[in-house]
């Protein structure tokens, strides 16, 4: 059985649901606190005790939205099939990275950005290390003896920089439409095996010889 959630909690989730949607419609420059309280349905002394600034709320929301942040993407196990793994992690972050919320967020957070750089510095102290999840993750199979020839900082930055280059940053400047299934299972693919082929590519020459059989 699930336990309640305690009062502090719902007013917490309350008012990151309403600043989601008021960020997502207003921008940020168009989102007050003021605003945020009413939505939520909260004093603005209780939004102010869980979220002293605007900033705060937004690099908040962008935490709570962006794969990884709230909801810890599945690990790497050592032992099983490299490729296997690999593909349901980058399905994961494709399918996360078209979600409405997280697309939403990164137009408004890109738009400020445009505007200011300190901002943009601000934003990004604020935040924090969202890519981590891909570190560790990166870090855990090269421990495994899985990826070869590897400097797990610089493969992890190569594996984000696929992702966010072929999926999140075409759908946030609207370039194209929103990832359909299908496409997103596409763009896994060539991700998996544009990996695959600079770290690990023993098994990867394997597969395809399969394929030609």
């Amino acid at each position: 059985m699930d336990t309640p959630k305690r009062l502090t909690d719902r007013k917490h989730d309350a008012i990151v649901e309403a600043a989601i949607t008021l960020f997502q419609t207003l921008g940020f420059e168009g989102t007050s606190m003021d605003k945020v309280s009413e939505a939520a349905d909260v004093s603005k002394r209780t939004l102010y005790n869980h979220f002293p600034s605007k900033e705060e709320l937004f690099a908040h929301c962008c935490r709570e939205a962006w794969p990884g942040g709230s909801s810890p993407l599945e690990p790497y196990q050592p032992g099983r099939p490299l490729r296997e793994q690999l593909t349901r992690f980058v399905e994961r972050k494709l399918a996360q990275l078209s979600d409405d919320k997280v697309l939403g967020l990164a137009r408004v957070a890109m738009m400020s950005m445009l505007r200011s750089s300190a901002w943009a510095q601000d934003l990004h102290r604020r935040m924090g290390d969202l890519d981590a999840e891909t570190l560790k993750w990166v870090c855990a199979a090269h421990n495994d003896g899985a990826l070869h020839n590897c400097y797990p900082g610089m493969a992890a930055l190569q594996l984000d920089a696929l992702i966010t280059g072929l999926a999140l940053w075409p759908q946030v400047t609207m370039r194209r439409g929103k990832l359909t299934p299908e496409e997103q299972r596409q763009i896994c693919r060539e991700i998996v095996e544009m990996f695959m082929a600079r770290y690990a590519p023993s098994e990867t020459t394997s597969v395809r010889q399969r394929k030609a059989v």
